[in-house]
């Protein structure tokens, strides 16, 4: 017997539902892998969000496409590691030969450092592990320390699909970081470039003084801004580069201001270099003071100690003929492969 009416209309509508849904998933489904290959295409895909450091992410984005994690001398900072250590200066210098990789990430604090470093030397055998400095770098910022899953980066790094990742690691943000990342891979002339050269630093083109620029920044250097908490992360760090076989340079970098006596601010950051300045030394490592290898040009500068092209190319060429006097290449060159393999 043909069921009519209401009853019919019912179980009609109930039997296209599943249809209709299956549908406007598989749409929705199309979409999204449309727009992930267009993304991959033009090479604007973010990478996957491992940690909760944007740049740390896109700088394993760029040691995968890199295709090498291998290299005698690192760079081991935070944005001013990045800014301010231009490849082209250090591939050139006849001794690195080219064996050199830049592994900094923005806002990294001295406790970030180390725990990136317990991964980096997971993944690197480095013979010299130089770490540019700031007076940033020592105060206590909870942000400042990146937090991510070793074993899943790694095989990241060691070409496993990074389809899963995207699932595993995927946050409500994923749409503001597409933005983001298509902003500053492009962007050239402030220190959260991610427009990374071919070692993997991020020197950069400041066409113009800053509103931070023209700050007094002197006056935001203040006792309470120094951790313990940080001195003891550099010390962490030097002591397990030591225990590596690892050479260390520690490099303070240039600022826009120099101290000058009489200055008040003058005890407070000689207190600070002294304490660095002990510390490297308690561990075997090497302390460069540049704080004022450049003139007083704000030009040189976008803020207090990130470096325009020009100049940071002048600090790679002057952190160079100082690890030259000190013997360092000869060193390196002595340390024995076998050695820095058994290390750990």
């Amino acid at each position: 017997m043909e069921i009519t009416g209401p009853m019919n209309s019912s179980i009609f509508n109930f039997s296209q539902y599943p249809k209709a849904l299956m549908a406007a998933l598989l749409a929705v489904f199309i979409t999204i892998l449309s727009g992930a290959c267009f993304l991959k295409l033009t090479d604007n895909m973010p990478a996957p969000m491992f940690s909760n450091n944007l740049s740390l992410d896109e700088k394993f984005r760029f040691l995968r496409i890199n295709k090498r994690l291998q290299a005698d001398y690192i760079v081991l900072g935070s944005s001013t590691g990045l800014n301010n250590v231009p490849s082209e200066a250090m591939l050139e210098h006849p001794k690195i030969n080219g064996n050199y990789l830049n592994y900094s990430a923005w806002g990294l604090n001295m406790e970030g450092h180390l725990y990136y470093w317990n991964f980096i030397k997971e993944i690197v055998r480095p013979r010299v592990v130089i770490i540019p400095i700031d007076v940033g770098g020592f105060n206590n910022w909870e942000d400042k320390i990146p937090d991510f899953n070793y074993p899943d980066v790694k095989r990241y790094l060691n070409g496993a699909s990074p389809l899963w990742y995207y699932f595993k690691y995927h946050k409500s943000a994923l749409g503001e970081r597409i933005g983001l990342v298509l902003r500053h891979r492009k962007m050239n002339d402030t220190q959260v470039s991610l427009k990374f050269d071919r070692a993997g630093g991020v020197p950069i083109h400041v066409a113009e003084e800053s509103e931070i620029t023209r700050k007094k920044w002197k006056d935001e250097v203040d006792a309470k801004r120094y951790t313990e908490s940080a001195y003891e992360g550099l010390d962490k760090l030097l002591a397990s580069l030591k225990q590596n076989g690892i050479i260390a340079v520690v490099a303070q970098q240039p600022l826009r201001e120099h101290y000058k006596e009489g200055e008040p601010g003058l005890g407070l950051i000689k207190d600070h270099w002294d304490r660095v300045s002990v510390i490297a030394e308690q561990n075997g490592a090497y302390f460069f003071n540049m704080q004022d290898i450049l003139p007083e040009d704000p030009g040189l500068f976008s803020d207090s100690s990130h470096l325009n092209e020009w100049a940071a190319k002048e600090f790679v060429k002057e952190l160079l003929r100082r690890m030259e006097r000190e013997g360092i290449f000869e060193k390196a060159g002595s340390l024995d492969p076998v050695q820095l393999s058994t290390a750990r």
